[in-house]
C-alpha cells in the first residue's frame, strides 16, 4: 500500500474516445448486429418514416468504419446515407455547378 498515490487519478478524455472508437470499429467485424442495435434508436429518432435493412446497414457500417468513433455522432456524421436527395433541387444544382461541373472528365 505504501506505493499507492494517494492523489485522484487523472484520466485522458482523449484517450478514453480513442479506446471508445477502437472498441465501436471493432464491433462491426466482431459483432454488427449489436452496434446495429445500438444505432437503432438514433436512426429511428431522426428518419422516423424509414426502415433500412440490415444488409444496406452493414454496408454503410463496413463504409464508415475507419471513421466511427462514437455511436452517438453516426447520424450527425454519417446521416447522407440515410436521405433522399432531390438531384433537381436547386441546392443540388448549385453544388454541381459549383464543385462538379469543373472537374476534368477524366478525374471522374
Amino acid at each position: 500500500m505504501s506505493k499507492v498515490n494517494k492523489a485522484n487519478c487523472m484520466v485522458s478524455l482523449k484517450k478514453l474516445e480513442w479506446i471508445n472508437g477502437q472498441h465501436i470499429r471493432a464491433l462491426v467485424d466482431k459483432d454488427v448486429d449489436r452496434l446495429i442495435e445500438i444505432l437503432k434508436p438514433q436512426l429511428k429518432e431522426n428518419f422516423p418514416n424509414s426502415e433500412f435493412s440490415r444488409e444496406y446497414l452493414v454496408k454503410v457500417l463496413k463504409a464508415t468504419q475507419q471513421r466511427l468513433s462514437n455511436p452517438n455522432e453516426f447520424v450527425p456524421h454519417f446521416g447522407y446515407f440515410f436521405r433522399d436527395v432531390d438531384l433537381d433541387s436547386e441546392e443540388a444544382q448549385q453544388v454541381y455547378r459549383d464543385r462538379v461541373q469543373h472537374i476534368p472528365n477524366s478525374s471522374l
